[in-house]
């Protein structure tokens, strides 16, 4: 360490400090450090359906979903069929084992907008799972 030089009248000069011995390496960013992304953030998590009742099972099958939601949305030219009378025609149709695969749940609520509502998700649902446009797929 050096010490300010005084001169002769006692007034000190400082001196300029520098570093004794070699001087360190300049700092980089490595190229490695360039791929480093922050993670992305979680989704929050999906809400719990608690059913009041218990869901009503309808089977049915792919090809024949959207007629099924016109049914149960009321969009068929059978007229005004309570929705009772809409389900209990649903599950006269027989089932055969490829059928049983493919399960469609419907809230036993009878709450209609409730039950249109599910169904319009589920029918979007589907139709992003087969990459379906409303455009492509024309409803009966």
């Amino acid at each position: 360490m050096q010490l300010p030089e005084s001169s002769g009248d006692g007034t000190t000069t400082p001196t300029r400090r520098q570093l004794q011995g070699p001087r360190p390496p300049q700092l980089r960013v490595r190229k490695e450090s360039h791929a480093i992304r922050k993670p992305p953030q979680s989704l929050p998590p999906q809400p719990v359906i608690i059913y009041a009742m218990s869901p009503k099972v309808i089977h049915n099958t792919v090809s024949d979903f959207i007629s099924l939601v016109q049914r149960l949305a009321g969009s068929s030219s059978v007229g005004d069929v309570s929705p009772a009378a809409r389900l209990a025609s649903i599950e006269r149709t027989s089932l055969t084992d490829r059928e049983k695969d493919r399960e469609v749940l419907i809230s036993n609520d009878d709450d209609d907008d409730d039950v249109i509502q599910f169904l319009l998700y589920c029918l979007i649902y589907f139709m992003s799972m087969y990459n379906l446009s409303p455009k492509s797929q024309r409803l009966r």
